[in-house]
């Protein structure tokens, strides 16, 4: 008689870097388990800054024979440069005594991978444009319904959608919430303008009045950079008003407001505005760290950045925390 074990249904919140990893390890668990990602995004998100990963996130990606994919699609940085309203640099670090890491890969890049590892398995499914719209746990399973109207059962459900999660509240309390979201205080809109033939290698910084900072990256691709516009608070957990309603407004209104800001920001704030006017990966958001006191509530769990959002290892804690799982 053959005896089969029962499938592990789990869905998982989020389709970014935390949310195809963690699928792709209960895909290779030998559980039989049925995995559905959802992600309120209609497409893939092909945004976001550059981003690095070290420590135990390298060996992980290793064991997932990503690490040579990686390497390949680098960004080519050079190191971090402190430049004036002229463009004069007054402070030069290399690679390594910097930010910039042997692992220095743009986010869309880093999501990809992962996303296509996790679909070479067949119980790995994804599904784009829907949310949970609630969830009610019981002895035996998560009541899920979603954005529209559908209902699903399953045995676990995770959040993995971001700093500004919205499943964090539905799983857990608000003894563990409190205080589990802190806006530091800044604003980072991050998007691709077209590189000219002088540009360097390096990650420039400029530094404006009024807690304004313009910067750029380079990317493998010689036609393009990063961009990298941050509006910075005088203290933490301050907002502006007038940057939050342009948020709200949504892209355009984002961008105007950007104009207003920048447009005397010295440097390369001409060319900069110019590109973000053309702009199709724009995309903006509040800096914030997140810090709960626990991950998991019954059948539920939060990871990545839902759980615990730090800034400048986010991404290296986010594939780490799959191996707390």
């Amino acid at each position: 008689m053959t005896i089969t074990t029962p499938k592990l249904k789990v869905l998982i919140s989020g389709a970014g870097i935390a949310g195809p990893c963690l699928a792709y390890w209960l895909a290779r668990t030998g559980l039989n388990t049925s995995v559905k990602i959802i992600e309120r995004s209609p497409i893939p998100r092909a945004t976001g800054q550059a981003i690095d990963i070290h420590g135990a996130a390298v060996e992980i990606a290793k064991k997932m024979k990503l690490e040579e994919a990686i390497r390949a699609r680098t960004t080519t940085e050079v190191g971090t440069m402190l430049v004036n309203s002229s463009g004069k640099p007054f402070a030069t670090f290399l690679a390594g005594d910097t930010f910039t890491s042997d692992y220095e890969i743009l986010r869309a890049d880093l999501s990809e991978l992962f996303l296509e590892a996790s679909k070479k398995f067949d119980n790995i499914n994804y599904k784009y444009g829907d949310f949970i719209q609630s969830l009610n746990q019981t002895e035996t399973g998560v009541d899920v319904i979603f954005n529209g109207g559908s209902k699903e059962t399953f045995d676990l459900v995770v959040g993995a959608d971001g700093s500004t999660s919205q499943i964090r509240s539905m799983i857990l309390d608000k003894e563990a919430l409190k205080d589990s979201y802190n806006f530091i205080g800044q604003y980072v809109a991050f998007f691709s303008i077209p590189s000219e033939p002088n540009d360097s290698k390096f990650w420039e910084i400029f530094n404006a009045p009024k807690g304004l900072c313009m910067m750029t990256r380079p990317h493998r691709n010689p036609s393009t950079k990063g961009v990298y516009l941050c509006i910075t608070m005088p203290k933490h957990g301050i907002c502006d008003p007038v940057v939050e309603k342009a948020m709200e407004g949504g892209t355009e209104a984002t961008k105007r407001m950007l104009h207003s800001y920048f447009e005397n920001g010295g440097w390369k704030a001409k060319q900069i505005l110019e590109g973000l006017d053309k702009s199709d990966d724009f995309y903006m958001a509040k800096s914030a760290q997140v810090k709960v006191p626990k991950w998991t509530n019954g059948r539920a769990v939060v990871i990545g950045d839902a759980a615990m959002a730090t800034f400048g290892v986010g991404t290296t804690l986010a594939i780490d925390s799959i191996t707390e799982i």
